[in-house]
């Protein structure tokens, strides 16, 4: 009947130091048809899962077993404490849905893990989003992009600039390529294949080609693939109002010296090139120039598309006395712009529709200057804290309540952090919170004597301490909020606590780039030089920490 669940406990360091014990969660799998038995013995892989019961529309199936695993019904059949599924395929085209079942799970509060086998190769810079799943053998190359709920068979091969929009299934054995002129079955939407042409194709070829693919931009390749220029709807209005015949090749109206980005590079560093040179669309390249992306100024803001984000502006800035005293922390300048506004513009610039402040201390001056968000194209709005309520209380006056995981910031920092980049560990991870974590190093001026029953063992002279300490910046699901307490003085460190007490999933977010809180005079003087030349961190360590995840 096949192998049981490894009921494996591990033992993690919680927030105080303090090792606590990882129970496997209790997961579903809905559907019993094609390519249950792989999913089973993938979630098996995962001790951090265990499985309790599959879910089938069939209602003769109901009360049967597969390797031990009861099969319980349909959806509204999910016992009540069940925080996680995982979507097999159905065993024919009318047995349900991926896509549907998807959106009512997640409407229901479950979630849908990412999960891959060990034996599957998957590039670095490819993202995994909630619902995928990676059988064993699959192999996924560098530029590839999955969409939400992707499923990919065992021993399938996805190369690079293939784009798989969100629910597909691959089955097993499946090579998927880029090829210039040929249609990509697995995925006829694949951004980067409907805008490929070759230089003799004509002008009018190359309308349709624009046409049906709505992309206002053609990437004219040669014969290897390698990029030669692009035609936009621009060109092709240029050239006709010029007198060039439709049946001449589309080479006599293309950019030969288009703006490319290689692999790798962000998507805020994306939208900065875009919007300094006035462009929509950037072709991404490989090493030898060939196209293996195009990105969209929309669907780089679409990653972001919904994302909430609270700033804590409510503190009092003791410490920065006596500026303070007239003028609210928030709004102190650095390098000539309130702190407040550099938080302002870097949520705007990574697509964050929404921003809340939370005031207290100096409040109405806040308000005055930054209004409704206009001046940073983002909304505004606002809680106002009647009495102190903490760094995490004013977030249970929030209304109406997120529906999605939001950001949470103290409006203190000025830091060059990427938020998609954090909402996107957070969504890999699926966890209930994420705490942003800044390494802190701290150098004892003295020699340390190491004492051990009245003797002396050892001496060491100056040694350095490295702490990660918690950086103010955090990623909350909604569910978070539940655990606040109405309208009472609570702290993030509070929560932070409880989430771990209930046995919630708490993630570390290593900080890398640039990070300063500006909290103290000598603060605020090293973020005014700080802005000049930014320290960018590079540490080796933390990037390893952020790509394997760390929980406490």
């Amino acid at each position: 009947m096949g192998h049981r669940h490894r009921h494996k406990l591990d033992a993690n360091p919680g927030v105080d130091g303090f090792l606590t014990e990882i129970r496997p969660e209790p997961v579903v799998i809905v559907g019993a048809g094609s390519f249950l038995g792989d999913l089973i013995h993938l979630v098996r892989e995962h001790p951090e899962f265990s499985i309790i019961g599959i879910l089938d529309p069939s209602p003769t199936l109901r009360g049967q077993f597969v390797e031990d695993i009861p099969i319980l019904g349909w959806l509204g059949d999910i016992p009540a404490h069940i925080r996680n599924a995982v979507i097999a395929n159905p065993a024919h085209s009318k047995a349900f849905d991926r896509e549907s079942v998807f959106r009512i799970l997640h409407m229901r509060g479950i979630r849908m893990p990412i999960l891959r086998a060990g034996s599957c190769q998957c590039a670095n810079d490819v993202e995994l989003k909630a619902g995928t799943m990676l059988l064993p053998g699959c192999t996924v190359k560098s530029g590839v992009r999955l969409g939400l709920n992707v499923l990919l068979g065992n021993n399938c091969r996805i190369e690079t600039g293939v784009a798989l929009a969100d629910h597909t299934t691959i089955m097993p054995d499946t090579n998927l390529n880029l090829i210039v002129g040929e249609k990509q079955k697995a995925n006829p939407a694949s951004r980067v294949e409907a805008a490929l042409a070759t230089a003799n194709e004509s002008i009018q070829n190359t309308m349709r080609r624009m046409n049906e693919s709505s992309l206002e931009i053609i990437l004219v390749v040669n014969e290897n693939g390698i990029l030669l220029g692009t035609v936009t709807d621009g060109d092709i209005r240029r050239g006709i109002l010029a007198g060039i015949d439709v049946e001449q090749p589309a080479s006599m109206i293309m950019n030969p010296n288009p703006i490319t980005v290689s692999i790798g590079t962000s998507g805020v560093e994306m939208i900065r090139i875009m919007r300094s040179r006035s462009i929509r669309h950037l072709p991404v390249v490989d090493g030898a120039n060939r196209p293996i992306g195009l990105e969209r100024m929309e669907t780089l803001f679409d990653n972001m598309a919904g994302s909430n984000a609270v700033v804590m502006a409510g503190g009092m800035g003791t410490r920065l006395k006596p500026i303070t005293e007239k003028i609210p922390k928030p709004l102190i300048p650095v390098a000539g712009r309130p702190i407040l506004d550099h938080i302002m513009e870097s949520l705007e610039c990574e697509g964050i529709e929404r921003v809340v402040l939370s005031l207290n201390y100096l409040g109405c001056q806040i308000r005055d200057h930054v209004g409704n968000g206009s001046r940073y194209r983002t909304r505004v709005d606002y809680l106002t804290e009647k009495k102190r309520l903490g760094t995490a209380g004013a977030l249970s006056l929030l209304r109406p309540r997120p529906r999605k995981p939001f950001l949470v910031m103290n409006g203190d920092l000025i830091t060059g952090l990427s938020f998609s980049k954090l909402f996107q560990f957070q969504r890999e991870h699926d966890y209930a919170m994420t705490v942003c974590v800044r390494r802190h190093n701290m150098q004892v001026p003295y020699g340390v004597v190491d004492i051990e029953d009245g003797q002396v063992t050892g001496i060491r002279e100056k040694p350095m301490y490295r702490f990660f300490v918690n950086a103010g910046i955090y990623v909350l699901a909604p569910a978070c909020l539940g655990c606040l307490p109405e309208n009472k003085y609570f702290d993030m460190t509070d929560l932070i606590h409880m989430m771990v007490e209930r046995g919630e999933r708490v993630g570390v977010f290593p900080i890398i780039e640039y990070w300063r809180d500006v909290g103290t005079h000598a603060d605020l003087a090293a973020a005014a030089a700080e802005q000049n030349t930014p320290e960018m961190g590079d540490d080796k360590e933390e990037l390893a920490a952020r790509q394997t995840g760390v929980t406490a």
